[in-house]
């Protein structure tokens, strides 16, 4: 299902392209129920003649999970990943600088928009797949916060 509820089936596009070029290296079509870091290793294990050294994954808020995150952790990826505003640490920071978020010092011009950014530890698990010994620990991620008066607006 889309975001309004309509019956109309559902297609992901896994796109991968140069970053300072901006062209078009590598896509794939996916089922739209599709979220799991296997889809995004197959992806990566079809790709692998091009022999790139850093990837970078930018994904929608459906791919988010804490298997996922872990995950990407364990593999080393770099990610940015939209998440909802309804999970906890998400809550939290955001009912800490709701009130000061929108004012000139968290204001960018440039994109017309309001945004604040919090370094924050992650809780990472990896399960060991010989022994199934757990590995706990912390990893370090970043929670970007963004407000759009406009769009604010539009939506009341």
């Amino acid at each position: 299902m889309n975001k309004d509820h309509d019956p109309l089936q559902q297609m992901n596009l896994a796109l991968l392209f140069g970053e300072k070029s901006g062209l078009p290296v590598y896509y794939r079509k996916l089922p739209g129920n599709i979220a799991d870091v296997k889809t995004i290793q197959n992806m990566l294990s079809n790709i692998d003649f091009l022999k790139l050294d850093k990837v970078k994954f930018v994904m929608d808020r459906g791919f988010y999970s804490e298997a996922n995150i872990n995950a990407f952790y364990e593999k080393h990826y770099k990610l940015l990943i939209a998440a909802k505003t309804s999970l906890k640490f998400v809550k939290q920071k955001l009912d800490e600088v709701r009130v000061s978020m929108v004012t000139r010092k968290h204001f960018s011009s440039k994109y017309g928009l309001y945004y604040v950014s919090f370094l924050m530890d992650w809780n990472y698990k990896q399960t060991k797949k010989r022994t199934g010994k757990v590995i706990d620990g912390k990893r370090r991620i970043y929670l970007h916060l963004f407000y759009n008066d406009q769009k604010a607006t539009d939506d009341k």
